[in-house]
């Protein structure tokens, strides 16, 4: 999908984190992993999600060397998906795969920042509401870090839902909390 100006894309990048890679070894043995992507945000293209899961479903009946082997694959294609049609490419995607072996050493942790999830409020919209994000003007820039687990979409392609943690530490006006979690 083409974004219209990744100029005005903030500095950052999208952190995904996919438990379901598996692929054969030489000897036509299954392999599984994680696998840990940095997407950065000034790419000119994004990658859709479900899309994503599907290419990563591909890998299930390939044969690969080494694991090593799959993540430089998996880097040469993602970063051809994300910088199509640019002039030049600003950066590049991160991959990092990680092995049975190093299972047990990945910690699940909190993200860091004022979780709006845990704010006591009525829902009743589920609709985008952008009228419901004001900020207040008569205040002083500030410098937060907001975090929900609630991000809820639907694919376009096939409504199909998908969730997501999202994180913001972005210097700008304040809003009010509720506001920012109102719409489910």
């Amino acid at each position: 999908m083409k974004l219209a100006s990744p100029r005005n894309c903030h500095f950052g990048a999208d952190l995904w984190t996919a438990f379901e890679l598996s692929w054969l070894n030489q000897r036509g043995k299954p392999q599984v992993a994680l696998v840990h992507f940095t997407i950065p945000c000034e790419t000119p293209n994004i990658i859709e999600s479900k899309s994503f899961k599907l290419y990563l479903n591909s890998f299930n009946n390939s044969r690969f060397d080494s694991p090593e082997t799959v993540q430089e694959r998996l880097r040469e294609d993602v970063n051809e998906a994300l910088w199509r049609g640019a002039a030049v490419r600003q950066s590049t995607a991160g991959v990092r795969i990680i092995t049975q072996e190093a299972f047990a050493q990945q910690k699940v942790q909190e993200l860091q920042g004022l979780n709006l999830d845990r704010l006591d409020i009525d829902c009743s919209d589920y609709t985008p509401r952008p009228d419901l994000l004001k900020a207040e003007h008569d205040n002083p820039p500030v410098t937060e870090t907001l975090v929900s687990h609630l991000l809820k979409s639907n694919c376009l392609v096939t409504a199909s839902p998908t969730g997501a943690a999202c994180r913001s530490a972005t210097p700008a006006r304040p809003s009010t909390r509720k506001a920012c979690c109102a719409t489910s």
